[in-house]
């Protein structure tokens, strides 16, 4: 379900900032931003998949050490939502007197979850919901609420996203190495211990059969309507933040207009997360900064292809190339967004070198049937 909303989520990122660029040049692209918290009984394979989700997609993470509830990192976000104002810092304005007036209200914030109304927590939510009373006040987001477990398979396989490799192995719910059994009702027949993966199972309901059963500690566990657990810092100070984990690389970045290639500046998390405090971050000044003089691209590269060669326009021949491409390109994650087949004419070739260029950029020629001594592509080039 996370890796669901995690994906969903990217796509509606890339659009809103593809329509922005269109607006403004000068468009500040926002990471996208996850948080994690972590446990220390948590899957190694999950923690493998976060690791490299964070590299891969440079995400913007803050994840909160070992020990912080729920209710003390939200509460930690919710009230450091403040308004960016110059230069992207929380614009914090001084009195006649010079003194400094208090911060304004933080602004409200939204959680994309991946609940789904077969999950136990689910309750009476809406895809608008409020938090629970006993949690600090935010909008969760549930976008694929009236998903069955089979859509989520069907997603995930269908435009073949990356999930956590036990759902391989037969686990089809988890949660941590102590609570988390592979599902009963993928094990394959006789005395092994060997499981269908996740997406084969036929019985939706039994989605959760390997989830070993707590036992409820009424004075620990809130329920709606119930006792609130404490939302402050440790015994109860509610003054002192969290353990935090944040990305000590810029929050923002400029897209330049050329998109020129440079180095991909994604780390590893073990690398680019660091114990902070509130005045450790990378400001948005400093990000445009360093934008400006690195050269940030954003995202993935895209790539041209023009194929070249009369014998392909006269169809004296077939065109393997394309496929080919299309294929090793998809492999590695990079879109084959044009194609052009024209002729062996070299002020053509340039021509169309020309206009890719302002499309695309990775730009691959290629012949029909491969160099001959009579080929004008590399002089074209």
């Amino acid at each position: 379900d996370a890796v669901v909303i995690f994906h969903l989520m990217r796509a509606v990122h890339a659009k809103y900032c593809s329509e922005m660029r269109k607006v403004d040049d000068s468009f500040m692209i926002p990471r996208p931003r996850v948080i994690y918290f972590q446990h220390l009984d948590e899957f190694p394979e999950v923690l493998s998949l976060l690791h490299e989700g964070v590299e891969q997609f440079d995400l913007d993470m803050l994840a909160f050490k070992e020990g912080t509830s729920f209710g003390d990192g939200l509460k930690y976000l919710v009230e450091r939502n403040i308004a960016p104002g110059k230069n992207g810092l929380s614009f914090h304005q001084r009195a006649k007197n010079n003194e400094p007036l208090p911060l304004p209200p933080p602004h409200p914030l939204a959680f994309i979850l991946g609940t789904r109304k077969d999950d136990p927590n689910a309750g009476s939510q809406g895809v608008y919901a409020p938090s629970s009373h006993y949690m600090p006040p935010f909008l969760r987001v549930n976008p694929i609420l009236d998903w069955t477990y089979g859509q989520v398979w069907h997603f995930l396989r269908l435009f073949e996203l990356p999930y956590c490799s036990l759902y391989d192995n037969g686990y089809t719910s988890l949660g941590n190495v102590k609570d988390t059994l592979p599902c009963p009702a993928l094990k394959k027949s006789g005395d092994n211990d060997e499981y269908w993966p996740a997406y084969m199972l036929r019985d939706w309901d039994m989605e959760r059969a390997g989830r070993i059963k707590k036992k409820k500690n009424k004075d620990k566990q809130p329920t709606e309507g119930k006792s609130e657990p404490k939302t402050g810092g440790a015994e109860g100070d509610v003054s002192k933040p969290p353990d935090v984990i944040m990305s000590q690389t810029s929050s923002t970045v400029s897209l330049p207009p050329d998109r020129e290639e440079t180095k991909n500046i994604s780390t590893s998390m073990s690398t680019v997360f660091n114990v902070v405090d509130e005045t450790a971050a990378v400001s948005n000044a400093e990000a445009s900064s360093i934008a400006s003089a690195q050269r940030l691209s954003i995202g993935q590269p895209t790539v041209g292809l023009i194929v070249i060669g009369d014998e392909l326009l006269k169809g004296m021949t077939p065109d393997a190339n394309i496929l080919a491409a299309a294929k090793a390109l998809r492999a590695n994650n990079i879109p084959l967004s044009r194609v052009s087949i024209i002729s062996d004419d070299g002020q053509e070739i340039v021509d169309e070198i020309l206009r890719f260029r302002k499309e695309v950029d990775v730009i691959i020629t290629s012949g029909g049937v491969g160099p001959t001594h009579y080929d004008i592509t590399i002089k074209s080039v």
